[in-house]
């Protein structure tokens, strides 16, 4: 679970991209209602994310 859960000594950015290279952050797939919750959650840190891949 450390492995996506942000860390109290790190920026909002750097957990979102630790957590995004930890394989077992992205193992399982939410019901329809709980992804669509998620996804509005997490807006921030996708947008973050495409544009670490864009640069």
């Amino acid at each position: 679970m450390k492995a996506v859960a942000k860390q109290a000594d790190e920026s909002y950015d750097d957990a979102v991209h630790r957590a995004a290279a930890a394989p077992l952050g992205r193992l399982s797939l939410p019901p329809e209602e709980k992804a669509a919750r998620l996804r509005a959650k997490y807006a921030k840190a996708r947008a973050l994310l495409n544009e670490s891949k864009e640069a």
